[in-house]
Formats: C-alpha cells, sequence, structure tokens
C-alpha cells in the first residue's frame, strides 16, 4: 500500500525522533514528539508514544531529565488529548509520577470517562499526597466514579479513609456499599476491622456476607504483615457456626496455615467433632501437611466421619502417596458403605502396583455386589508396573475359583496384556462357558497374526460348547491381523485336515471367508460334496458369506442344485449379495444374472432377497426385470423400491423406458413416500426437454495440495483414449426437481477441488452443422470426435448455454467427451445439441454406452 505524502512524513518523523531519543535526545526537546502522540489512535503510528517511553528508559538516574518526561507526560493528560494519549500517559505517570502530576491526575477523577485511567495511575502511586486527592474527590465525584474511587483507596491501605468510608458501607448504592466494605478489608487497621466487625454481627445478610468475606482478606494481610494474633481473632470469630459455611471453612483454613503443628490437632479436633460444615476444609488440609506420621494419625479418624466424608479422607490420604496411606486405603476396600468401597479401590488403582495385586483381588472374590466389582476391576486396571501387575494378575487368576475368573479375565484384556495371552488360550479351553468366553473377548483386543494356530488349535480341544462362537470371533480376529490371504487359508487348511471333531470342522469351514483367496474357497466347495450334512450346510453358509463375486457362480449353481428351501435361501442371499456389490463393473451382465437368480427363487421371500440388490444394478435389463414383478403382490412394493432406485441412472439414456415403469408405480402398494418420488421423477424426465442427458462418468480425479482452478490443465486418463481400467457409470439424472437438466456431479461425488470426465455418444443420420451448448459449475472442457470446441476454466452457477460452439455433426455416431471441474461449492453440467440458430435439433439419438 502506498501512503499519502503527508503521512509518510509524519512516519519517519517519528520514527526518526524515536531514534533520536534512543540516542540521549535531551528531554526538553519532546514537544513535537507530545504534540503528535495527544493525537494517537488505535490502531495509528505508535512512533510517539515508542519514543515516550524510550526517554523515560533514559532518564533513570538523572533528575533533570526525569522531570522533563514527566512534564511531557503531564501535557499529555491534557482534554484536548485523545482518550488512548491520555490513558498511556495514566500508565507511565503510575510508575514516575510525583507531586507536580497530581493536580492534573485529582481533575480527572470526577469524570466518569476519565476516572478509571487515573485510578489506574493512583493506584500505585509512589507520593503519598495521592490519598489526600483520592479522598477530596471521593467527597465530589457521584456515580460510578465513586466506586472506582473507593476500590483504589482500598489498593492503596489508606488508613486515613476509613472515616469517609465508614458510611458508604450503608449506601442505598449496592456496588458502592460492597466497594467500600471490600476497600476496608484491605486497609485492616482497627478502626477499619472495628467497622467490618459490626457489619459482620449487625448489618444486613447483604453486607454481613461482604464483610465477613473482606475481614478473610484483612486476616491473609495481617498475616504479610506478621501480625498473625490480630489475623487469628478474625479467623476464630469467623468459625462461628453463624457464619455461612464458605466462610468458616476459609476461616478453618487460615487458622490451620499459621498454627505451629501446621494444624494437625486442630484437623483431629474438627475430624472427631460434630461440626460436619468444617470437615471437608480441615479433610482438604490433610492432603499438604509434611509430617510423616500425618496419614496414620488421621486414618484413625475415619470411623468418626460420614460416608461421604470418608470418601474425601481417602482421596486425601490417597493424594499423600506414602505406605500408611496406601494401607490405610486398603483396608476400607471392606467398608460397610459402597460409595467407601468404591473410592479405596480407585484410590488403590491410582497409588498401586503389583504388590496390590492380592489385595484387590481378594476384595474382588468377596465383593457383595456388582458395582464393587466394577470399582475394583477399574483399580486392577489402572494399576501401574506394566508387565509384572499382568503377570501378578495371571498368578492370581489360577487360584480363583471360576465365578472370579471373569472379571480378572476382563481386567487382562483392558490392560492390553499381550504377556497374558498364553494364560488366556489356556483358560479359552476352560469346561466353564462363562470363563471360556470371558477369555476369548480378552483375546479379541489381543491376538496378533502369530496367535493364530494357537487359536485354531483351541477349536479343536474346546470344552464349553456355549463359548464356540466367541473363539469364532477371535480366530477370525487373528485372521484379519494376518495381512497375507495363503498364510490365512494354509493355517486353517493345516488344522483342518487334522480335525476330526465334527464341531471343529464346522468351525473352521466358518473362518475361510475370512481368508478370501482361491484355495480357500475352492475348500468350500469341494465341503459342499461332504457326507456329513452339517459340514454342508457349514460349506454353504462360507459361500454365502463370501467377500467378493469369485463365490457368485458356485453359489447359483448351490441354488440350482438345493434339495432343502433353507439351503437355496442360503444361496441365492449370497449370489445377490455378490452380484450386487459388484454392479458397477459390468452392468449388463449383472443384469443377466440376476435374471438367473430370480428364476430359480421360488417363494416371496425368495424374490425379495432378490430385489433388494438388485436396485444396485444400473442397467435397462435390470429395470426391466423389476417391473415384471409388478404382478406379483407379495413382491409388488419390493419391486417398486427396485425400480425407483434404478430410475435416475437410467432416465438420461432410457427415458420412455423409465417413464413407462415409473407411471405403473402409482398403481402398486408401495408406500406413499415413494409413490410421490416416482412421481417427482416423471415430472424430471419430462423436463428434460432436448438435453442431453444420457452420460457415462468416471472419477473423481485429484491431485494432492492442487486446487481445482489449476486441474483444467492437467492431462488424466479419459483424455488419452479409452482406458480399461477406468470405472464408467451412468450419470444420475433428474435429481433437482426445480432444474431437471442439471446434472449434479457433487450429489454422485462430493468433495471440493476435484473434476471429472462424461461421455455420451450423438447419432446423426447425415452430416449437418450443430451448435453445442454448455453450462457449468466450475470450469468446463469439451471435445467433440477427439477435437477440443470449448474451453473455459472459470467458477459460477451451471446456466444452460453458457457456453456455445459451432459444431459438425458426422453422419453416424459421434463421440462427446466432457471435463468438468470442482473449484469449491457446486459441482455439475448440463448440455443440448441444437441448430446453428438455438432452435432445437430434431432426429438425433443418444446413448451413453459406446455403439457396437
Amino acid at each position: 500500500m502506498i501512503l499519502p505524502l503527508s503521512r509518510t512524513m509524519k512516519t519517519l518523523t517519528f520514527a526518526l525522533s524515536a531514534l533520536c531519543l534512543a540516542a540521549a535526545l535531551p528531554a526538553a526537546e519532546l514537544g513535537p514528539v507530545v504534540a503528535e502522540a495527544a493525537k494517537y489512535q488505535s490502531g495509528g503510528p505508535v512512533e510517539p508514544l515508542r519514543a515516550l517511553e524510550q526517554a523515560l528508559r533514559d532518564s533513570a538516574g538523572d533528575a533533570a531529565a526525569r522531570a522533563e518526561v514527566e512534564a511531557a507526560l503531564i501535557r499529555l493528560l491534557a482534554p484536548t488529548s485523545t482518550q488512548e494519549a491520555r490513558r498511556f500517559a495514566c500508565t507511565q505517570l503510575a510508575v514516575i509520577g510525583s507531586d507536580k502530576a497530581l493536580p492534573a491526575l485529582a481533575g480527572m477523577l470526577t469524570g466518569e470517562d476519565t476516572v478509571g485511567m487515573a485510578c489506574l495511575a493512583l493506584g500505585s502511586y509512589p507520593s503519598p499526597k495521592a490519598n489526600q486527592a483520592l479522598r477530596e474527590a471521593l467527597a465530589k465525584a457521584a456515580g460510578p466514579a465513586r466506586v472506582q474511587i473507593v476500590v483504589t483507596l482500598g489498593d492503596r491501605r489508606d488508613g486515613d479513609a476509613v472515616k469517609s468510608l465508614t458510611p458508604l458501607t450503608r449506601s442505598p448504592d449496592d456496588a458502592l456499599a460492597q466497594a467500600a466494605i471490600g476497600a476496608l478489608g484491605k486497609i485492616s487497621s482497627p478502626a477499619a476491622l472495628a467497622e467490618l466487625a459490626g457489619l459482620r454481627d449487625k448489618g444486613d445478610p447483604v453486607l454481613a456476607r461482604a464483610a465477613a468475606a473482606a475481614l478473610l482478606v484483612s486476616a491473609d494481610l495481617l498475616i504479610q504483615a506478621g501480625d498473625s494474633g490480630a489475623a487469628t481473632g478474625i479467623y476464630d470469630a469467623l468459625l462461628r457456626e453463624s457464619q455461612p459455611t464458605h466462610v468458616r471453612r476459609a476461616a478453618l483454613s487460615g487458622l490451620l496455615s499459621i498454627e505451629k503443628d501446621a494444624g494437625q490437632e486442630r484437623i483431629e479436633k474438627v475430624l472427631r467433632g460434630k461440626d460436619g460444615a468444617l470437615k471437608p476444609a480441615a479433610i482438604a488440609a490433610i492432603r499438604a501437611l509434611q509430617a510423616k506420621e500425618a496419614s496414620a494419625r488421621f486414618a484413625g479418624t475415619i470411623g468418626a466421619l460420614t460416608p461421604d466424608e470418608q470418601v474425601l479422607l481417602i482421596d486425601a490420604l490417597a493424594s499423600r502417596k506414602d505406605e500408611a496411606a496406601v494401607a490405610a486405603i486398603s483396608t476400607n476396600l471392606a467398608a460397610q458403605a459402597p460409595a467407601v468401597r468404591g473410592a479405596a479401590a480407585l484410590a488403590l488403582g491410582r497409588l498401586g502396583d503389583a504388590t496390590m495385586v492380592p489385595t484387590l483381588v481378594k476384595a474382588l472374590s468377596a465383593a457383595p455386589e456388582t458395582e464393587d466389582r466394577q470399582a475394583i476391576a477399574s483399580a486392577l486396571v489402572g494399576l501401574k508396573g506394566g508387565e509384572a501387575v499382568d503377570q501378578a494378575i495371571v498368578q492370581a487368576l489360577n487360584k480363583q475359583d471360576d465365578k472370579t475368573k471373569p472379571p480378572l479375565i476382563s481386567v487382562l484384556g483392558k490392560r492390553a496384556s499381550r504377556s497374558s495371552v498364553p494364560a488366556l488360550l489356556e483358560l479359552a479351553g476352560s469346561a466353564d462357558a462363562a470363563v471360556a468366553k470371558a477369555a476369548c473377548v480378552a483375546l479379541n483386543k489381543l491376538v496378533q497374526s502369530e496367535d493364530l494356530k494357537s487359536v485354531l488349535d483351541r477349536l479343536l480341544t474346546l470344552k464349553a460348547a456355549d463359548a464356540r462362537a466367541a473363539l469364532e470371533g477371535t480366530a477370525a480376529q487373528a485372521l484379519s491381523r494376518t495381512a497375507e490371504p495363503s498364510r490365512r487359508t494354509e493355517a486353517v487348511a493345516a488344522v483342518l485336515a487334522n480335525a476330526t471333531n465334527l464341531e471343529a470342522r464346522v468351525s473352521l469351514l466358518g473362518l475361510l471367508p475370512s481368508c478370501g483367496n482361491a484355495q480357500a474357497l475352492d475348500t468350500l466347495k469341494a465341503a459342499r460334496t461332504d457326507a456329513e450334512p452339517r459340514v454342508r450346510e457349514a460349506a454353504m453358509r462360507g459361500l454365502a458369506e463370501w467377500p467378493d463375486a469369485s463365490a457368485t457362480e458356485a453359489l447359483i449353481e448351490a441354488a440350482r442344485a438345493a434339495t432343502q428351501d433353507t439351503e437355496r435361501t442360503l444361496a441365492l442371499r449370497g449370489a445377490s449379495r455378490l452380484l450386487g456389490a459388484t454392479a458397477d463393473a459390468a452392468p449388463a451382465a449383472t443384469a443377466a444374472r440376476f435374471k438367473t437368480v430370480m428364476e430359480l427363487s421360488r417363494n416371496a421371500d425368495e424374490k425379495k432377497l432378490v430385489l433388494g440388490h438388485l436396485g444396485r444394478v444400473h442397467d435397462l435389463a435390470a429395470l426391466q426385470l423389476a417391473e415384471s414383478c409388478f404382478g406379483d403382490q407379495a413382491v409388488a412394493a419390493e419391486a417398486a423400491l427396485a425400480v425407483a432406485t434404478i430410475a435416475p441412472h437410467l432416465c438420461g439414456a432410457h427415458r420412455q423406458a423409465v417413464q413407462a415403469a415409473l407411471a405403473r408405480v402409482a398403481d402398486l402398494p408401495a408406500d406413499a413416500e415413494l409413490k410421490q418420488s416416482a412421481r417427482d421423477m416423471l415430472e424430471a424426465v419430462k423436463g428434460f426437454s432436448d438435453f442431453i442427458t444420457a452420460w457415462q462418468v468416471t472419477g473423481p480425479f485429484t491431485k494432492e495440495g492442487w486446487p481445482g482452478k489449476d486441474l483444467f490443465g492437467v492431462v488424466f486418463a479419459p483424455e488419452q483414449g479409452d482406458d480399461a481400467s477406468l470405472r464408467w457409470q451412468p450419470m444420475p439424472a433428474g435429481t433437482d426437481k426445480t432444474k431437471p437438466w442439471l446434472l449434479d456431479l457433487g450429489k454422485l461425488y462430493g468433495g471440493d477441488n476435484r473434476l471429472a470426465y462424461a461421455r455420451a455418444w450423438v447419432y446423426s443420420e447425415t452430416a449437418q452443422p450443430a451448435r453445442l451448448e454448455l453450462g457449468s459449475d466450475d470450469g468446463i472442457q469439451a471435445w467433440l470426435n477427439g477435437k477440443v470446441v470449448i474451453s473455459n476454466n472459470r467458477g459460477g452457477a451451471v446456466a444452460p448455454a453458457a457456453e456455445k460452439a459451432e459444431v459438425s455433426l458426422e453422419a453416424g455416431w459421434n463421440k462427446v467427451l466432457l471435463k468438468v471441474v470442482q473449484w469449491t461449492s457446486g459441482w455439475g453440467y448440463c448440455a443440448r445439441l441444437a441448430k446453428p440458430d438455438g432452435k432445437p435439433l430434431d432426429g438425433l439419438r443418444v446413448q451413453n454406452t459406446p455403439p457396437n
């Protein structure tokens, strides 16, 4: 930015002034600096103020120079100076001000807009005559100004002000009365203390509370001054039961801080007494006591306390962290009150180490309530000591009955104890189902790839049948943490080969989907011919849960060959799920396989399974398959939902077919919301007019750290020719009822700073001229038959025909490719082919798949 010449010269002048002052410029030459400083406004040039500060520093040890600087600051207090300038002067005078500045400062005390800054200066003013100036101003000031003056007199602890302040303590102005009481508390003179004592004992409740608080301040100041006797008298008076609880507790804390034994005797007296209001304060003081015997001494008072007070004492003892405290807390694991037992357990969890394990385990086995067991278990989880604690818990486990083992096993899991995995694997083989299940749950968090064989071996020797599902889950966790599919499969196959137990064989077959490779799939296929029915069923379930499309044909064949409804339903469910999950890869082929699956379905439930996944297939054959089910009332609602789900993806390329299917939805037993959705889509399709809505899209494409605007010139794969690795999908259309022609990439992909490509093929009977009209949000580039015809990298909302290009259509198929860039916010496009004059161009056919 270029400053005006006059301002530039001023800035340079005062920068030079500051440099000159730094070189000991005579204070008498401060006149021009003061003149400019007097104009200072917040945010303006600060050089004049910095120059005055430097002059003040340079005047140290030079009385004459200091006087000149003070005189300059006094001139800066003039009413003609800005408020900011006067406040600056007051800040400096608070440090160096003498009697010479008092008249100017005193004059500011009666103005509401200047009293605050004057009190800022006078609060720590070095001259004792400031007190007199404040007292005189107090007699003249009114309103809020009086409050600030009163506070400043208190800060200065002016004993001579007590006479003036005393009547103000009963002022009808609450703020003034409270300020006067607070000021007397800071002054702390005998007269001030007498006035406060009278207010404490005879004043109205509000004033009495304020006086008590002020007396607490007085006592602290008296202690600092070395007059602990006077402070003791104040505290003793404030301990009376007539005083508010918080005041009494503060008074007790004050007394404890000045007693020779740090208040130990008084603390014990309070704890053994009946004054419950003071006990929390007494207990809190125990934390800071230095005496070694304090923990044992006060642990002995716990019987005189209520359960809530015992909890406070346990927490205070825990903060001391000594042996006596730990021993005292341990005894309270068996206390009568649940809250006390819980507090003791949690405290030991913070303090203890491996040596505390036997104590906590014993308490756990004897704990009468669920909450107690949870608290003790939390304590064991929190014990510090790492593997030493883990092993101590394992050793304790071996000595427990089955009832106590599950919570201890859970503790090991929560401690993430890898060293306890062998012991947990052993416990997973327990004949007690609760113990075995608890071990499996803990192992789920702990097992790694190296534990896989041990977990699988345990499946062969499992004793508790009810724990089998839990152990299968543990094995699945170990498999998931084994990176290579071949290692997973080899491990399961090796154990399966030696498995003679039917239950184990079933479990191992159920793990093969977690392996996910061809060898595992072949194992399941082979098991489908096993002589044992449960093995065949397990293999069927494994195929139905297979993670990728490689099991699809096996499932279809299983459905075709099934002799039982359950078997066929499992196969159809699995096949439908896999087909739906991979539909985008080859929609036409997937639709054909769905037709086969539908033909194999023998009842409404099985057809519903198929229709539930069919909606993910964006192909005309899928739409027609769903529509063919409209006549079956038992599945008509599911068929209507499938049609409504497919329709937005096909309406651009297959307008008439989609319109016909959606029109039939209104007559089906579908819910009202679905019917309205169908009507909305019908209206949208009618609004397409002659816009091109049949597109395939691919994306999004990004570059790390690149804004969308800069991506416009980057050449991605779609510009380099058809790339088999690209995933093209139908572009949903009609998603905005108010703008049916808008193709919304934001709804499809989302995100900012990215781009997508769209392609369509247009058939023209003859070679003819045309006009391509585009709208986009944001930048757009268009190719017709490989030639760039439009290129504009700009922001803005989609507007039809915002970009136009005169083009020539070839006879036959013409390929249109678009590149649509997203900067931020909206992202979409629209396109239309028209005659050169903009009128509709009839006779064109558009499709979103490459022509044969």
